[in-house]
């Protein structure tokens, strides 16, 4: 399936607008309840992705785009309140993809030196970004060193499947960077883009995860 067609079908194209709708209502046009649509994006996705998407052990990608939604969920009702749901939701997303890439290891992939290169460096900026928040963690340092460690393993498993091309990399990084910044945004400083940014990198890290799998 080409870019064109992927982008055409009517989940994805509904997917997109519930995605832009959002996108929206961080600026001038607030929109009551818009979680509605962030969570609308991701199931849309998800219904793409149980239509078109079919391999072994598949059912790990439905599983990881319901715990998807259901952070989204939590984290729209009340981030505050239910900060710890969504992360535990997300993580359960994280090991149900994990599961599912590393079901499909690729020893060749390994080989490979730029996946060495960008997995190296996944591990020094994980090192030195939990260094950054952790004097603000309290309580949640061991949940977070473990999100930590779970976000890694996720880019490890897909960087290291037969799956593994530019669009799945780039997808899994863009995970990386959405829950970076969402980690900063809460534990140290709320910097002015921030929610768009964390938005918009996280869908397009789940769309080009689906895409890259089609």
């Amino acid at each position: 399936m080409t870019f064109l067609q992927y982008f055409s079908s009517p989940w994805i194209f509904t997917s997109f607008i519930c995605f832009f709708i959002y996108l929206l209502s961080f600026f001038k046009y607030p929109i009551k309840h818009s979680w509605i649509f962030k969570v609308s994006s991701i199931v849309a996705l998800g219904l793409f992705s149980f239509s078109h998407i079919h391999f072994n052990f598949i059912e790990f990608i439905y599983i990881s785009l319901f715990f998807s939604a259901l952070g989204d969920f939590w984290l729209g009702i009340d981030e505050k309140k239910f900060f710890l749901h969504g992360l535990i939701s997300f993580l359960l997303a994280h090991v149900c993809s994990i599961i599912f890439f590393f079901s499909y290891f690729s020893n060749m992939q390994f080989q490979v030196l730029v996946n060495k290169i960008i997995i190296f460096l996944l591990l020094l900026f994980s090192i030195f970004f939990y260094k950054i928040l952790s004097r603000s963690l309290n309580k949640l340092k061991i949940p977070v060193i473990v999100y930590i460690i779970t976000l890694i393993l996720l880019n490890i498993s897909a960087i290291l499947s037969t799956f593994s091309k530019i669009e799945l990399i780039i997808g899994v990084l863009l995970f990386t960077l959405s829950d970076s910044v969402l980690a900063f945004q809460k534990f140290k400083y709320n910097f002015k883009l921030a929610n768009q940014i964390i938005w918009v990198s996280y869908y397009f890290a789940q769309f080009l995860i689906i895409f890259s799998l089609v």
